[in-house]
């Protein structure tokens, strides 16, 4: 199933659009996916990142130094991954904002993950966290479904002691479907990482695993946001509207 259409389901042209993924629950899994399907239309695909990122050896890796002192047309790959350099056997060190610019200067189709969430459905951003540049044309918000009706105590949260601090809440605080809306919703949430006017989406992840909190968190997440909203499973392959 094509997960490019949650951006174009009218069938609009998303050439020149830089993509920003943020939240948790899948953005690393969603950006490849999205990579791989937007290269059956267009020729430069770039795909980068704010942050650190996984290390994944089927991935076509050009270091930005390589990418700056030569011309992206020579590389026969596509999509290409654009990273600063090699940290360790696991991980990759992102790129500037600066040079994220120029790479989607010269791509059909920018992706980039703007913030980091250790594999976990939900999080609070730190002030250090990048924005998200205001050249992004697209801001896809990810929320993994098993982030639903848990405590902070079961580890579904991303800088718990921060998060808890932040919202004013304790352990035992339930993360019920309302909450959750109203993290990524709103401008005290993952929005204040957005300070223009891009198009916004929301996707929540893993519906094969939890297929009702996954379909309730997108309504009451529609309902509140007024933006396209869908959910469904990246590894299994589907998406469905709110």
């Amino acid at each position: 199933m094509d997960f490019h259409r949650i951006m174009n389901e009218n069938n609009d042209s998303i050439a020149n659009s830089c993509i920003a993924l943020i939240g948790g629950g899948g953005k690393t899994s969603l950006m490849r996916k999205l990579g791989k399907e937007l290269t059956t239309k267009y020729q430069k695909v770039i795909l980068s990142s704010l942050t650190k990122s996984r290390y994944n050896v089927d991935d076509n890796i050009v270091y930005y130094k390589q990418f700056a002192s030569d011309d992206i047309q020579i590389h026969n790959d596509n999509p290409v991954f654009i990273m600063k350099s090699r940290l360790d056997d696991y991980k990759l060190i992102g790129i500037s904002e600066s040079e994220l610019h120029n790479i989607y200067k010269v791509s059909d189709i920018t992706i980039f993950e703007c913030d980091g969430a250790k594999q976990l459905p939900l999080k609070v951003h730190n002030d250090y966290d990048p924005m998200v540049p205001d050249f992004a044309t697209h801001v896809i918000i990810l929320v993994g479904a098993d982030a639903v009706n848990v405590k902070i105590s079961d580890n579904k949260v991303h800088r718990p002691s921060l998060f808890k601090e932040y919202w004013n809440i304790t352990d035992n605080c339930i993360l019920d479907y309302d909450f959750i809306a109203k993290i990524v919703t709103s401008k005290r949430g993952y929005l204040k990482k957005i300070i223009h006017d891009p198009k916004l989406i929301y996707f929540i992840n893993k519906s094969d695993d939890y297929s009702e909190q996954a379909r309730v968190l997108a309504q009451h997440i529609s309902k509140r946001s007024n933006c396209p909203t869908y959910y469904g499973s990246i590894e299994s392959n589907y998406w469905k509207h709110a």
